[in-house]
């Protein structure tokens, strides 16, 4: 048992560098005392009595390839710092960090639905809420989280990426996944979905334990034995961070580099030596695996089928326009997806065809036959997008295999590109049926 009254400090560093090859930084991360509301970006010793121990240490990459990579990193970061300063006591604190990060991931969506040009952008988060003497690590995307305790170095998330859900399923070996082709295909991240699934650990954090949080720029460069050497046999975090970006960048640095590490020391910590087997200090309180996310998608839908059919709401107008919508945004994807996904959407394409053909007519009687045609509309829709996703998973597999086997994967991995943008448009509200139509002659093309 610690003493209440006694502290715990913590020493921690971050870092940014933009590498060996873009020109642009997509990465942020951010280190913030949840008791004071300060924000540093310089390496700090900051000491609290145990309970009012809080602290957010995170580390964001923007989606590579995508649209304002850094803003939504940089999005990521702050509005998680926002939303846990407000909820600060309010819930525990898993529920407190999940919260701030769908929170994030909430405003990344709508920034990217509401402006064109920021249309498509994420980012992933690995973040680390820290209350007296437990760490919350939280992870959407591929960054990572490591803790290092007694000389051990332990990597607490579990990468949200395909040859990631392979390693943790068996099918690859963690060193096969540091070369395999496709490695950098993740399943999800802020901004890309209008839900998430976050992923969170929890430890209990002893005298001399280290928390490193970083970009896949390092992990990519530098394996998990060689950051615990640097780690042990640096007296200082700082010269330590230093080090490993410049050891990524001399092994070529293609990517972005961030880097947040941070040690724990005091009275208020037990003594590392309490510990004897760090993985049973490590709770898992949610995962994310993709299979269970496809599922409860779809559980979703159909309950949100279910209930729109018990309510009447909206006016004959506003039905007739939105089932014509539908019927329009049908056609007009049916025709550019390509004929190896045209044979799964058949059935539900039939469906759609025939209910856009029925005659509407203005009274009562015609109006909940209108509504009943709407929700079979909205049903077959969320066939199709199932579809296109299993269609998705599939298309990353072949990526994966082909490009294993020294294959060219770039017509594949285009199509792959032209379903999630079709999959974003269907989903959206936003766009009338012109918008609609303009862009998917350019999917065509």
């Amino acid at each position: 048992m610690t003493d209440s009254t006694a502290n715990i400090i913590t020493t921690v560093a971050g870092f940014t560098d933009v590498g060996m090859v873009r020109t642009n930084n997509e990465d942020n991360f951010l280190i913030a005392d949840l008791a004071t509301g300060r924000v540093f970006l310089i390496p700090q010793r900051i000491t609290h009595k145990g309970p009012e121990n809080r602290l957010l240490l995170a580390v964001s990459d923007g989606v590579g390839g995508a649209s304002c990579g850094e803003v939504a990193s940089s999005m990521a970061v702050h509005s998680m710092r926002v939303e846990l300063l407000r909820r600060n006591n309010t819930t525990d604190p898993f529920q407190r960090l999940v919260q701030a990060v769908e929170k994030a991931n909430t405003l990344i969506w709508n920034e990217g639905q509401s402006n064109s040009e920021r249309r498509g952008m994420g980012a992933t988060i690995t973040a680390a809420l820290i209350e007296q003497n437990v760490a919350y690590i939280a992870e959407v995307g591929d960054s990572r989280g490591y803790v290092i305790h007694s000389g051990r170095i332990k990597q607490v998330t579990t990468d949200q990426s395909l040859v990631g859900i392979l390693v943790n399923r068996g099918l690859m070996t963690a060193e096969q996944a540091e070369t395999a082709p496709g490695r950098n295909i993740i399943l999800q991240s802020l901004g890309c979905n209008a839900e998430i699934k976050v992923a969170v650990s929890s430890i209990e954090l002893t005298s001399g334990d280290y928390l490193l949080l970083c970009s896949d720029g390092l992990t990519g460069k530098v394996k998990a034995e060689e950051l615990l050497q640097h780690v042990e046999s640096n007296s200082s975090i700082e010269e330590c961070c230093k080090q490993l970006i410049d050891l990524a960048k001399e092994r070529g640095g293609e990517d972005n580099i961030t880097i947040v590490l941070a040690k724990f020391d005091g009275q208020g910590l037990r003594p590392a030596e309490q510990v004897t087997r760090l993985t049973t200090h490590i709770e898992i309180l949610a995962a994310f695996d993709p299979e269970d996310e496809t599922q409860r998608k779809k559980q979703k839908a159909e309950t949100k089928l279910k209930s729109q059919s018990k309510t009447d709401s909206g006016d004959d107008l506003y039905k007739t326009k939105r089932l014509s919508s539908e019927k329009g945004r049908e056609a007009s994807f049916t025709n550019t997806i390509g004929a190896s996904t045209k044979e799964p959407l058949t059935k539900e394409a039939k469906q759609l065809s025939e209910l856009s053909t029925l005659k509407i007519q203005p009274d009562r009687t015609s109006r909940e036959k209108l509504l009943e045609q709407n929700y079979a509309t909205e049903a077959a829709l969320t066939n199709i997008l199932n579809n296109l996703r299993r269609q998705i998973d599939q298309f990353r597999e072949m990526v994966f295999w082909a490009e294993r086997d020294g294959n060219t994967a770039t017509p594949v991995s285009e199509t792959i590109k032209k379903l999630e943008q079709l999959i974003r448009l269907i989903e959206s509200n936003r766009l009338s049926l012109t918008e609609a139509n303009k862009l998917i002659e350019q999917f065509s093309k």
